[in-house]
């Protein structure tokens, strides 16, 4: 097609870190096995400074809420 421009994506294996302050957040379960976390930083006027969402497994919540004694 005229004017379409392709890019090469690739998803690291490992993943990254992501360190932020957050006030708000949401989890929405996907399916029985996956689940939705979405975090967000929202100031005292309401406006939304930062905003982050990840996908995370059963296992891995369950790992974490082992490791934290819960």
């Amino acid at each position: 097609m005229k004017g379409e421009v392709k890019i090469r994506v690739s998803v690291p294996a490992t993943g990254y870190r992501r360190g932020m302050f957050f006030n708000r957040f949401a989890i929405q379960w996907i399916d029985g096995r996956h689940a939705l976390a979405d975090f967000a930083l929202v100031d005292a006027v309401g406006n939304l400074r930062d905003s982050y969402a990840c996908l995370l497994s059963r296992q891995t919540l369950k790992e974490s809420r082992e490791r934290l004694g819960k």
